[in-house]
Parts: C-alpha cells; sequence; structure tokens
C-alpha cells in the first residue's frame, strides 16, 4: 500500500532509511486509519506534530543523515504514559484535564530513535483492571468483534495494533497488563525483565515502595516478534540485539496450576503443538513454584495502602469509578514474603538452568464480553476485577522475569488465543527467537 502500514515497523523503517517511502506519507496513513476507526482505541491525537515530525525525517533523510533506527514509525502509548505537552489522564476523571510537563524517559528514547508518536490509547481508570473501559473516554472494542474486550489494562494498545492502526504501542505491565490484551487481540506483547527499561513517567506515579512501583514497568506491543526486539532495545537503551539465533531447544510447557478456561487450554496444546513441529524438545514443568509464585503476588499487592491515590483524588471521590473507590479504600493487609518468595525463586532458577524457555497460560481466561463482570472457570463463576484470573501472567511479574504473549491459535468463537513465553531474566532476545521460528515454520 502506499502509506505502507500493513509493514511491521522493521520493514517500515527500511524503506523510509532508503528514501523509497516518506515518512509523511506513512504518519498520514496512520492517522486515517486512526480517523476511521471505531474501537475507541486511540482517545487523544496529535496530528499536527505528528506530521511536523514526520517532515523533519523525510528532510533529515533527504540530506543523508541517520533517522534513528524508528524512522518515521507511527506509534502510539498507552495514557498513563507522560508525553511532554499532551493531556495523560490514566482513564481518570480526576486527571482528565492533567497536560505532562516532560516525556517519560522511555518515551524520550522512542522519539530520539526516530519514532512518530500519533496518539494516546484507552485504558481503565489507574490502568488497575484488566479490561479497558473508564469515565473520561468509555469503553474500547475488540477489533474483531465490537461485542468483546481486548483485554486491559493496555487495551487501547493492543486494539490500535491488532485494528492496523500503528505497527506498534507501548503499554504498562504490573500484574499482565502488556501480555493479556496482546494475547486476547492475536498480537505479541513484552513483559521485560526486572529493571530493563526505566519507569520514570508514568502517570501517575507510583509511590515509594509500593507494590505498584515495584512491579509496573512499559512493553512494547506489536504484530511482529522483530518488532518487538526492535522497540524493546530501544526504550531500554540498548543497541540493537539482533534475533538472538541462538536461542536454546529445550522448551518446558508450564501446564495443570490454576483452573483455565477451554480457550485457554486450547492454546497452551497449539503452542506445544507448534513448537514440537519446529523441532523444539518440549518436556513438561512442575506448575507449584509458579502456582506459589502468583500467591505471592496477590499478597504483595494486598499490602498496598494505597495512600498516594487517596491524596490524589482527595475531595474528588465521586468521580470515581466504582471499582477503584473500593479498591483504594480497602485497608492494606501486612505481610512478609522475603524468606517465602527467595525459596520459588530458587526452584525456578534451577529449572530454567535446564529449560531455559517456558510455556505459561497468559491468564486463566481468553477473551471475554465487553460487559462481562464475571467469569465460568471450571464450574465456578469468578470475578474478573479481583484479578485471580491473571494468576499466570502475575506469577512472571513477581519472578523478575521477562514474558512474551504469542500468538496461539483461536478460541471456539474464532477469536485470537495466546500464552507466553518466559525465560531467564535478560534473555529476552531468546523469547523473541523462538517467537520468530514459531511464525515462520520451516517448508
Amino acid at each position: 500500500m502506499k502509506h505502507g502500514l500493513d509493514a511491521d515497523a522493521t520493514a517500515i523503517v527500511a524503506e523510509v532509511r532508503a528514501g523509497r517511502m516518506s515518512a509523511r506519507a506513512v504518519v498520514d496513513g496512520a492517522l486515517e486509519r486512526i480517523d476511521a476507526d471505531d474501537t475507541n482505541a486511540v482517545v487523544t491525537v496529535c496530528g499536527a506534530e505528528a506530521r511536523a515530525t514526520a517532515e523533519q525525517i523525510d528532510a533529515l533523510v533527504a540530506r543523508g543523515g541517520d533517522p534513528g533506527v524508528l524512522a518515521g514509525v507511527p506509534f502510539t502509548v498507552k495514557d498513563t504514559v507522560a508525553t511532554a505537552g499532551m493531556r495523560a489522564t490514566a482513564g481518570s476523571l480526576v486527571l482528565a484535564d492533567n497536560i505532562a510537563t516532560d516525556d517519560a524517559e522511555m518515551m524520550a528514547r522512542l522519539r530520539a530513535a526516530g519514532g512518530v508518536l500519533v496518539g494516546k490509547t484507552n485504558c481503565p481508570e489507574f490502568a488497575l483492571q484488566p479490561r479497558t473501559v473508564n469515565r473520561v473516554f468509555g469503553g474500547t472494542t475488540h477489533p474483531f468483534d465490537v461485542a468483546c474486550s481486548p483485554g486491559g489494562s493496555s487495551g487501547g494498545c493492543a486494539a490500535a495494533v491488532a485494528g492496523g492502526l500503528v505497527p506498534f504501542s507501548i503499554g504498562g505491565d504490573y500484574g499482565g497488563s502488556v501480555r493479556y490484551p496482546a494475547s486476547c487481540t492475536g498480537i505479541y506483547g513484552l513483559r521485560p525483565s526486572y529493571g530493563a527499561v526505566p519507569t520514570r513517567g508514568h502517570v501517575p506515579e507510583p509511590a515509594p515502595g509500593s507494590p505498584r512501583a515495584r512491579f509496573q514497568t512499559f512493553g512494547p506491543l506489536a504484530r511482529t516478534a522483530r518488532d518487538i526486539q526492535l522497540v524493546f532495545d530501544v526504550i531500554a537503551g540498548r543497541a540493537a540485539g539482533g534475533l538472538g539465533a541462538g536461542a536454546p531447544r529445550r522448551v518446558g510447557v508450564v501446564r495443570g496450576g490454576w483452573s483455565c478456561t477451554i480457550s485457554v487450554e486450547g492454546a497452551v496444546k497449539t503452542a506445544e503443538r507448534m513448537l514440537a513441529d519446529g523441532g523444539y524438545d518440549v518436556v513438561d514443568v512442575d506448575p507449584a513454584p509458579f502456582v506459589a509464585a502468583a500467591d505471592v503476588f496477590s499478597s504483595w499487592r494486598a499490602s498496598d495502602d494505597y495512600a498516594d491515590l487517596r491524596a490524589l483524588v482527595a475531595g474528588r471521590e465521586t468521580d470515581l469509578t466504582a471499582h477503584i473507590a473500593r479498591l483504594i479504600a480497602t485497608p492494606p493487609v501486612a505481610t512478609d514474603l522475603r524468606a517465602r518468595l527467595a525459596t520459588i525463586v530458587r526452584a525456578v532458577d534451577a529449572q530454567l538452568e535446564s529449560t531455559p524457555i517456558l510455556v505459561l497460560p497468559v491468564a486463566r481466561v481468553g477473551v471475554v464480553a465487553l460487559d462481562a463482570m464475571s467469569v465460568e472457570i471450571d464450574g465456578r463463576t469468578e470475578s474478573i476485577d479481583a484479578l485471580e484470573i491473571l494468576a499466570p501472567a502475575r506469577a512472571v511479574s513477581v519472578l523478575d522475569l521477562p514474558g512474551l504473549a504469542i500468538p496461539a491459535g483461536f478460541d471456539p468463537g474464532g477469536l485470537p488465543a495466546g500464552v507466553q513465553l518466559v525465560g531467564r531474566a535478560g534473555a529476552e532476545a531468546e523469547l523473541v527467537a523462538v517467537a520468530t521460528a514459531l511464525a515462520s515454520p520451516p517448508g
């Protein structure tokens, strides 16, 4: 196509850097698609600024300059990312008029690499629910079924990428908020290793010492695994790392630790079959340490006193969604988890020594209805907002490991399903290499 948006970011960069495609044409194409989109994925658009940036990139290319490794690629970021001079609401009426004065650190890295911000994407209030609806912008629908949710909390990011509006987006992941919507929409989503990406510039900034400050990170969502690597290298401040051609060939499947829906069980089986067909040595792995890790995450999260959020919303409590009002009013439960977590970490590290790549569900459920408040799992009704549906993703968060959501077939209703690849700390390139191989089977 003339604007190249059906290509991934890696291909667009090559065309723009070679002068075969203009950044302005690519950005115009993205803005046209955003304008025509009806999912409500992108809630704030910065068209004039994006076009001006694209023109600067084209001028630089014409002069023989280096436009950066993201030259001219349009992208979006979650509305919890600080973007200088733009609104950053975090989906809350309390912050509806909040204008960021500075870029988040990783946002500045994206701009410096030649990426072109075209808009901000929708999320639930304060990004603390696995859905994408709020009182500022309303709800975001699944790009393939308007009756369904794209997941959350980075559901706007996922809908924008899966819907072809932009090649990649940046979301935030606390206990699965990048990985779950990626798996619901059939794209890739990375939670980086602990500390790999700077988190300064999250809106609102979580209180130091809180579970949110400890586990919240930024991560990319994209339609191809190679774009995940490209963007991760930028936001992590690293030189291009390639696709990790020497990735391990032994993969462990973690199953049976949690009751899951049929669609999730089917996705794990599909991933296992894809790996076996790709020549990987696939073995079963004991789920017990991961189940225990998810329990630790739940206990750690319950220790959050939310004093920072109560101070932020003081006097405007009636502007809050009911869920957030209840959450920040819930008394914290103090507990010391260090010894228990250390034991779990040792067990998982030992497993990763012999089996460096693991397959886990992302969540215990797949795509749910847009207005669903609960879900049936193994004959039991469970609240979606209680967040226990995200147990497998939360286990990875508390272990400080990288997790990459990848497509793994479709659910019985024909909507995407996914799993997460999990590896050793710092081994993001190994996960990308496996994901790339699975997307391009031999023959």
